[in-house]
């Protein structure tokens, strides 16, 4: 049963949020039947109500399924969803660098799955294997660094979870037909001018969105809720303190208008990204720190905890900033 999102459900059961059919169920204590947040049937009182993860969590906890919204007809709840359950884990697993130096035995035993099964679920799902997945993810999260930031081609390899330089080169020149350094030909440097004399670095990543995103009126909840000495909120900007790994830093998002960056005669891509300019600043010496580091601040975004909504990755055109 699910108890810290319970205000969350709530309100959804409330409101019959499509969104959240098969995410959850509720049980009705007074008749013992559980139900889809989409049943039709009279709205029970809140204090009649138990909320679950799983079907099976109701039935054990004594409940019944509902005959009118059929708890069994829950999307993606089927036995026959359980490879596309499968496929989604592992593919989230792997986006967050899960074969970065290990094998896909290891992430097939931590998925309770056998190789083979796990191999055969994402090519069903997806069209390619662990491997290719992870491979992909890498080459563009390099590409982002290469494009946004101006971290050395080498520290750009680890940090997007290489083993070797000459691997990742071998790699990039396979896939885009061009060496890493195509992309920074004749770009003029991204730091701004007040950090190009600091001796620390500066990091700046680029996160979109689908809009319409509600930026100002998350920034409005967290300004109300901030935490003194831990979050911040200046204008339209927020920042916050961070641990990983051992490094504190800190962060800071920022909405920003798209602007066109300059293209670059030589090189075979076109620049059209958003520009964001809230400076990050690393002092780590070694490339496993600042692959750690990079890898983190691009997929590790904060979550916002907005009333009414259960907590979401915070996807946004923003700028993060770290210091290690």
């Amino acid at each position: 049963m699910v108890s810290a999102v319970r205000p969350a459900y709530a309100l959804a059961v409330d409101a019959r949020d499509a969104r959240f059919d098969g995410v959850f169920f509720v049980g009705i204590t007074t008749t013992h039947v559980y139900c889809r947040p989409v049943c039709p049937s009279r709205l029970a009182y809140d204090r009649h109500r138990r909320f679950f993860d799983s079907a099976a969590a109701a039935e054990r906890a004594g409940f019944r399924p509902c005959l009118r919204c059929r708890p069994e007809l829950a999307p993606g709840r089927a036995v026959l969803n359980a490879v596309s359950r499968l496929a989604q884990a592992a593919a989230q697993r792997i986006a967050a660098g899960a074969l970065n130096g290990h094998s896909v035995a290891e992430l097939a035993k931590e998925l309770g799955v056998s190789e083979r099964h796990l191999r055969r679920a994402l090519e069903h799902e997806i069209g390619v294997s662990p491997l290719e997945l992870a491979q992909t993810h890498r080459l563009l999260l390099a590409k982002r660094l290469l494009v946004d930031t101006d971290l050395p081609v080498t520290r750009v390899a680890y940090a997007s979870g290489f083993q070797s330089l000459r691997r990742f080169n071998a790699a990039f020149r396979e896939q885009y037909g061009a060496p890493p350094s195509a992309l920074r030909r004749g770009v003029p440097t991204r730091r701004p001018a007040s950090l190009i004399q600091r001796r620390d670095e500066s990091l700046r990543l680029t996160l979109a969105y689908r809009a319409p995103f509600g930026w100002d009126s998350r920034l409005a909840f967290l300004r109300g809720e901030a935490t003194p000495g831990v979050e911040i909120v200046l204008e339209r900007r927020y920042g916050r303190t961070v641990r990983i790994e051992g490094h504190s830093g800190f962060v800071f998002a920022e909405d920003t208008p798209r602007v066109a960056r300059p293209r670059a005669g030589s090189a075979p891509w076109s620049r059209g990204a958003p520009a964001f300019a809230c400076p990050v600043r690393s002092t780590a010496s070694t490339s496993r720190s600042a692959r750690s580091l990079a890898r983190k601040a691009v997929r590790a975004t904060p979550r916002v905890p907005s009333p009414g909504v259960l907590p979401r990755p915070w996807a946004s055109r923003s700028t993060l900033a770290s210091r290690a």
